[in-house]
């Protein structure tokens, strides 16, 4: 911590240069690959058994599957998205939520209370997501529909993160230790 000058310490400057924290997420686009690397992983358990001499014809060999897998998980991860969240503040959030709610509810019938928390969030994570930028909740909810809700709440927990948990720095990350593990505040990812 740097030392403040408590005669000359400026305020507002501080304030000006204040940030809220940022959180990231790693998540896939083609996570549906996954349960088929998890069948090839059955097959090619079964294919070790299978000694060399004594498979058939439409029998593939531990190598060829391996291959199979090795391409899958490849694929997989070449499908990552880092998605960055910043913190947003209890009252800005509470606002945006009710100000999403009182819109969708001037054009249409009162909505139920899953709907009005399912639209809050996603007007809270069109600000608070960073990276990618959405153009409107409607997006925003699409993008959840096609990553699932496992990927999604593992969005809506790094903003809780960025929001709500206090910003922590280990010893290690400001000896200038290279190892993950003594790093800042580590990601979700």
């Amino acid at each position: 911590m740097t030392e403040i000058n408590e005669e000359t310490f400026d305020l507002q400057a501080w304030i000006g240069g204040a940030t809220t924290k940022e959180r990231r997420v790693t998540i896939y686009q083609k996570s549906g690959l996954i349960g088929q690397i998890d069948t090839l992983k059955e097959e090619l358990s079964l294919a070790r058994r299978i000694p060399a001499g004594q498979r058939g014809v439409s029998d593939r060999s531990p190598t060829k599957i391996e291959q199979e897998i090795r391409a899958l998980a490849e694929a997989f991860a070449a499908s990552a998205l880092i998605v960055r969240v910043k913190g947003l503040t209890e009252d800005h959030s509470s606002r945006l939520r009710k100000n999403a709610v009182v819109d969708a509810e001037k054009n249409r019938r009162k909505l139920s209370d899953e709907a009005r928390s399912s639209l809050g969030m996603r007007a809270i994570l069109l600000e608070a997501i960073t990276f990618p930028k959405f153009s409107d909740e409607k997006q925003v909810k699409a993008f959840g529909d096609a990553i699932g809700d496992g990927q999604y709440v593992q969005i809506i927990e790094a903003y809780q993160d960025a929001s709500f948990m206090p910003s922590e720095v280990n010893p290690g990350f400001l000896l200038g230790s290279s190892d993950e593990e003594d790093g800042a505040d580590s990601s979700s990812d």
